[in-house]
């Protein structure tokens, strides 16, 4: 009988399969993270990309169980509401505010 003993469990395959799916996703986000700070700071960017990798493996690290995920789910969708729904919203209407008091002066 023909046995492989790195296919004994399916879990490896399925692991690694996942892994190529979530990395370019990850990978973007570094990048966009690390281009950001490039920006608003005058930082290279592959000491950000360093640092932020470090940081999310420390994060990965951090969170062990099932109920420390789901609070950092949590948290993050509020966040996301509150972003989405409240902070661009009130940041519309201060910019409409400034445009509107600065074309009254202008006239």
């Amino acid at each position: 009988m023909l046995t492989f003993i790195v296919v004994e469990r399916f879990e490896f395959i399925g692991i690694a399969n996942w892994s190529l799916i979530v990395l370019p996703s990850i990978c973007v986000s570094l990048w966009c993270s690390g281009r950001l700070i490039k920006r608003t700071t005058k930082l290279k960017m592959k000491h950000n990309i360093i640092i932020l990798s470090i940081l999310v493996v420390l994060g990965c690290i951090l969170f062990d169980k099932k109920s420390q995920i789901d609070i950092l789910n949590e948290i993050i969708n509020d966040l996301g509401f509150i972003i989405v729904y409240i902070y661009i919203p009130i940041l519309l209407l201060l910019l409409w505010l400034v445009m509107k008091i600065k074309a009254k002066k202008q006239t």
